[in-house]
């Protein structure tokens, strides 16, 4: 039920629900118990609506569609309870009986012009609709959105709402139901070296107390699969650092190695996932699932184009298959954990995903002197970071996926000593250009976070990026905050790396890396989040 459709109701039926909004007062947090009768929220409107026959229903519905009443799940279309030949057909505001279309069917003596009544109740309202009656007048933004992970609903409330979480948490396990089945609010900032964060369940499974509707205190609430290209990812949601909205840089990357090893005269690429998490690009690179792209059944082509494809044997060849081998690597045991389980569900061969549970530093060293051979399988247990072998894995992609600090983890690359020169793919924060986080309408090219950006990475490095020579590119991946972008910075490494001397020490701090986790990052706008009701 919205509002805007209430209007279109009689006069009587447009005035408010009679429900008195919640005030906290102090730092008090209102508990659900304190949330009103549902019953308070029930609501009759009287639409106008056209009597009409039974047999020309579907025809009407069609041909009167655009002044027909339209809510979510509310029917237009009622029996008479005067004459089972006829039925109701509801339309939106009074305005809809001066359409053309509605005279002339009144017109008709078999039509007529009557009314029909509407009960609404708190199932037929929208979490916007709710909270805006529950919550205080000086809260300026009721909380409108939220990212999902698997079945959890992940906030981050803004202080004025905290004495509401538990009403707010309600709300939104109420109306998202049975897709959603926990809701946390995060605690603070992401503080320690594996990117998790702490969270407070106020809404579902893993609650407590009488905050918890349902008594169902599981310990494992937080064990969540999600479906991301193809691929379902399984991991718990407290150990691991996750994030939905970066499903579309996933798939990005994804696709553009996929077609770098597509144009390849061996069709084969290697790729080393420095901070890979929970797999989310080496499993789509690697997976075996039919509805994986790499497993994708090809179109069909012509006759002619299939008897091309056939060798002397009359066997069809297939031109497009291609090999990817990813070693994906990631400090958090639980991250190593769940990335191993994640290439066991989607098939992976072991030969193509190699799993590693190391410092993102000493293992970009490592795969620069170990055996293409001696490789751990998804299977093995971590591997050190010292090796005797004399041949090197040569990788031709590099992915950083580590925001608050990876293009200082870049010194790995010092001293480099495989043949090859890869692609590089850092992720990191970047300021905006003040009139772009005033909201001027510049382009992704000239939002001017390119020179900084490029010159942290040419810092690490120890040697300088020209644009043109190496291929730079600084690619926006989302808005984190009014002042601060998450960008992609591909380069292709540097000839000049080769002559500098290897950086040995340094590791990943309690932060995740040398310099911290961008604080910043714990307060990015809530409105860039999945709706909170289902369409």
């Amino acid at each position: 039920m919205s509002d805007n459709n209430q209007a279109t109701g009689s006069e009587e039926a447009s005035s408010s629900l009679a429900v008195v909004p919640l005030q906290a007062e102090g730092d008090a947090i209102l508990s659900v118990s304190q949330f009103p009768p549902l019953s308070t929220f029930q609501k009759s409107i009287e639409y106008p609506a056209v009597i009409i026959p039974v047999r020309r229903t579907a025809e009407l519905r069609k041909s009167l569609s655009s002044v027909l009443l339209r809510l979510p799940k509310i029917k237009n279309v009622y029996p008479n309870p005067d004459d089972e030949t006829t039925r109701k057909l509801v339309l939106d505001n009074p305005k809809a009986l001066k359409d053309d279309r509605v005279r002339a069917l009144l017109a008709n003596d078999k039509c007529a012009q009557t009314t029909h009544t509407i009960t609404f109740s708190y199932e037929d309202c929208t979490v916007d609709e709710v909270l805006r009656k529950l919550l205080p007048s000086r809260i300026p933004e009721v909380p409108s959105a939220f990212e999902v992970v698997g079945s959890i609903a992940h906030l981050n409330l803004r202080d004025d709402l905290l004495p509401y979480k538990f009403i707010v948490g309600k709300v939104i396990l109420d109306k998202n139901q049975p897709r959603i089945q926990t809701v946390v609010n995060k605690l603070g900032s992401i503080s320690n070296e594996y990117r998790t964060f702490g969270m407070e369940v106020i809404a579902g499974r893993g609650g407590s107390g009488e905050n918890n509707d349902n008594g169902d205190h599981a310990d494992d609430w937080s064990l969540v699969k999600v479906k991301e290209d193809g691929c379902e990812f399984t991991l718990d949601f407290q150990q691991v650092y996750w994030n939905s909205r970066l499903g579309g840089e996933h798939k990005r990357l994804v696709q553009m190695i996929r077609k770098d090893a597509q144009q390849r005269p061996d069709k084969s690429v290697v790729v080393a996932d420095l901070m890979a998490g929970v797999g989310p690009f080496a499993v789509p690179l690697t997976a075996g699932l039919p509805n994986n792209k790499n497993n994708q059944r090809k179109k069909k082509k012509s006759n002619k184009a299939q008897k091309s494809d056939k060798g002397d044997n009359g066997n069809k060849q297939d031109t497009d298959a291609t090999t990817i081998i990813v070693h994906a690597n990631d400090l958090n045991p639980a991250s190593y954990k769940y990335l191993k389980i994640n290439a066991q569900n989607n098939k992976c061969p072991s030969d193509r995903l190699h799993c590693y549970n190391m410092d993102a530093r000493a293992f970009c060293h490592q795969l620069q002197q170990q055996t293409s051979s001696s490789s751990p399988s998804a299977t093995t247990e971590p591997q050190s970071a010292t090796t005797s072998d004399d041949k090197h894995v040569e990788f031709h992609h590099v992915i950083m996926n580590l925001p608050a600090s990876a293009p200082e983890f870049l010194d790995a690359f010092r001293g480099f000593t495989n043949t090859i020169l890869p692609r590089i793919h850092v992720h990191c924060f970047a300021p905006k250009k003040p009139e772009t986080a005033e909201g001027s309408a510049a382009s992704k090219e000239e939002d001017g976070v390119d020179r900084a950006v490029v010159e942290r990475c040419s810092n690490a490095l120890g040697c300088a990026l020209d644009v043109e020579k190496h291929e730079v590119s600084v690619r926006i991946v989302r808005d984190v905050s009014p002042r601060k972008n998450m960008v992609c910075v591909s380069f292709t490494l540097p000839e000049e790396v080769r002559g500098l001397s290897r950086i040995e020490t340094g590791r990943e701090s309690k932060s995740g890396s040398k310099d911290g986790v961008d604080q910043e990052e714990a307060g990015e706008p809530k409105t860039k989040r999945a709706k909170t009701t289902d369409d």
